[in-house]
């Protein structure tokens, strides 16, 4: 993207200020001019030889460029449609390449926690049973329109039907009573072996599933109340084309998404509550404890975050300006470019990015109280807020300050003067290209788990006792995760600043294609040598990344008609600029996605015509082999690779070969018990007593 808009409006920019400009005085000239006229001109330095100020006078080239940059947004309206087609052609293929239990599941959540009975029963579980008939109607009785336009009806099988209750608070009141059972056994001597603690989690698992019947509570005029209901309800359909058809019949699309296509939004009601359906996520995407927020706890939250990350950044604000105001005192005592005004230009870009990981920390810290429910929507949270905060921290409240607030001189004289914005944000992005690549290189959590593996682990005996499982090992020996959401966001920030000052300083766009293309070789590095990956994220990630950095074009659109107000004498491409800030801002409005999606046909060859009585053995058969291979390669690699000593775990002295061995034969012997007793279907069975399944408690078990 930024190469694109380097060629079609960038380089032109550089050539014609630095081959044509003569705007910007030399040093001799400037020096010989009063206070007043030096803060009204452009002094003659290699960063402002090569931006906008140095062809003010010239009005033809100013005209030229401002078509450039006109066509410049063109482009990239249409880069960014190319580029959505190519992800969506990447998600149907990886889409095709694995079949998901989330592909037959939908999502139905707003459900009532108040049902209205025509009599009354004393049985609990059958007002469970009359609220899975009434989600059962909403699925099953569905209509949906033909091509010609016919309103049929369409019969579905539903598989399952998992109600969430949240019931957290009864598992923990459980642990602490399983847990003083434990410890009272330890103290009196007695052995516990590993199955005696499996039958204890099934007890405790089994104790925390009766709890159900005590969730329903009678009220007047034959009402049932749902306590710790959640209001969600978690289902899975038969086939992949059933769900897909539900999916398309009741999703949601804004109202320019209806206008344009003339349609209107297909609601389904249920005792009074409007109904949300949507296509279910994957369930160890899921944040299972956090749907138990309503809709109104959410927005009062995340408004308050927002209110706090706006006190924080009005910190960052005021110590910006301190040390702005500090330069200029440096620059108003010192008659030459020397280099106390260069060190306060660098303190200035030092504390910046000092200031970014003190927000990165307040955002992390915060981000739980959204109470996101998927992993995925928390890490689009996260990489958004921290793009955006880092962006205003790093180049709005500098621009604001040096260009509203500092009054002295006019504003083309604070764009370009001595120690003007245009230097400020060159020091910023060189800093930046060198400082933030340096420090992903050196990756500093890798390290720190190197030196406590080879200095510390190794060498010591003592500490070895604090690894005394298998899991706490493990937990040494991985590599550390890799931050994706970080990630997402220094591509944000960086992003919007690049956009922000390419029409001032095209400059700016030279140092940032360095930057990234040595940001994407060291984090492919990281991320294949030295990190790995624990989360199963959602391609929605993609898609709102994606409309994240085309927020980017309007903001280019109106730097694009701020600096030439600023700059230009005359008003002759002013109408140029804001025609380019109108078709940005269009851009930011309409659905693209849609649009995409109707001028782009995205051909499915694959077709997922099994049904989920067919593979739901490989949901849950697949994965409990696969942590078994897993574990079998993780321990050898341990054995051979890693341990320089006896396996502390065993407390023997026992060698590599034998351990290994050992290790190969208990784990084929936990195959033939799974093999033999039939585990893996008790634990589905477990899992899903009559279609009921609670969330966050039988997840995590």
């Amino acid at each position: 993207m930024l190469i694109v808009v380097f060629f079609s409006s960038g380089f032109f920019n550089i050539i014609t200020n630095i081959a044509f400009g003569e705007d910007c005085l030399e040093f001799e000239i400037f020096q010989n001019l009063d206070k007043q006229q030096q803060n009204q001109s452009c002094l003659k330095y290699w960063m402002t030889v090569a931006s906008l100020g140095n062809k003010r006078s010239q009005q033809e080239l100013m005209t030229t460029q401002s078509f450039f940059n006109l066509g410049t947004i063109i482009i990239l309206i249409i880069w960014f449609q190319r580029f959505r087609f190519k992800i969506r052609k990447l998600i149907i293929n990886c889409d095709s390449m694995a079949v998901r239990e989330s592909d037959y599941a939908i999502l139905i959540s707003n459900l009532p926690k108040r049902l209205k009975l025509d009599y009354r029963s004393k049985e609990q579980y059958c007002v469970l049973m009359i609220l899975i008939i009434q989600i059962q109607n909403i699925i099953v009785k569905y209509k949906f329109f033909q091509k010609q336009q016919q309103q049929q009806q369409q019969y579905i099988y539903i598989y399952k039907i998992n109600i969430l209750f949240y019931l957290n608070q009864y598992k923990k009141q459980l642990s602490e009573q399983f847990n003083t059972i434990l410890n009272n056994q330890k103290n009196s001597g007695e052995q516990l072996n590993e199955q005696t603690l499996r039958n204890i989690k099934k007890l405790k698992l089994k104790s925390l599933k009766q709890r159900y019947f005590n969730e329903f509570k009678y009220l007047i005029d034959d009402i049932w109340e749902l306590q710790n209901f959640t209001g969600y309800a978690y289902i899975i359909l038969s086939t992949e084309t059933e769900q897909q058809q539900i999916i398309d019949f009741y999703k949601q699309a804004s109202f320019i998404e209806n206008w344009i296509a003339g349609k209107k939004n297909n609601n389904s009601k249920f005792m009074g509550n409007e109904l949300k359906i949507i296509e279910a996520p994957e369930p160890n995407d899921i944040l299972w404890k956090n749907y138990k927020y309503q809709q109104n706890q959410k927005f009062i939250r995340r408004v308050l975050l927002i209110i706090v990350t706006l006190i924080a950044l009005g910190g960052s604000f005021g110590l910006i300006y301190l040390f702005y105001f500090l330069q200029q005192y440096v620059k108003d005592n010192n008659q030459k470019y020397n280099a106390d005004l260069n060190a306060m230009s660098l303190a200035i870009s030092l504390l910046i990015s000092c200031l970014k990981p003190i927000l990165i920390f307040f955002i992390d810290a915060s981000s739980n109280y959204e109470v996101r429910t998927t992993y995925s929507s928390l890490i689009i949270s996260k990489s958004f807020k921290k793009g955006v905060s880092n962006f205003l921290n790093s180049s709005v409240i500098l621009f604001i300050i040096q260009i509203n607030i500092y009054r002295e001189g006019d504003v083309y004289g604070r764009l370009f003067k001595k120690g003007g914005l245009t230097y400020n944000m060159n020091t910023i992005f060189l800093t930046q290209m060198v400082v933030n690549n340096l420090v992903s290189l050196i990756n500093i959590p890798y390290l720190q788990k190197y030196m406590t593996i080879k200095f510390i682990y190794e060498k010591h005996k003592s500490v070895k006792n604090l690894f005394n499982t298998q899991e706490k090992l493990n937990q040494l020996y991985e590599y550390p995760e890799f931050n994706i959401e970080q990630q997402y966001a220094n591509i944000l920030e960086t992003m919007y600043s690049v956009l922000f000052y390419a029409p001032l300083s095209p400059l700016c766009l030279i140092w940032t294609i360095i930057s990234l293309s040595l940001k994407y070789f060291i984090d492919k590095y990281k991320l294949v040598r030295r990190s790995c990956v624990k989360s199963n994220i959602s391609y929605n990630v993609c898609l709102q990344m994606t409309e994240s950095i085309e927020y980017g074009l309007p903001l280019y659109s109106l730097s694009n008609m701020v600096f030439f107000i600023y700059v230009s004498k005359t008003n002759d491409s002013l109408s140029l600029s804001i025609f380019g800030f109108i078709l940005g801002i269009f851009h930011c409005i309409l659905p693209m996605q849609k649009l995409n999606e109707i001028l782009f046909k995205v051909k499915n060859d694959f077709e997922n015509e099994k049904k989920y009585d067919e593979m739901k053995d490989q949901f849950s058969i697949v994965n409990i082999y696969i942590y078994i291979y897993i574990y079998i390669y993780i321990y050898i690699y341990i054995q051979i690779q890693r341990y320089n000593t006896f396996n502390n775990i065993t407390k023997n002295d026992i060698l590599y070969q034998n351990n290994i061995q050992y290790c190969f034969s208990k784990i084929q012997n936990k195959k033939n018990n799974l093999k033999q007793s039939k585990i893996i279907t008790q634990v589905v069975n477990n899992l899903n007593i009559n279609d009921i399944t609670f969330t966050a408690n039988e997840r995590e078990q």
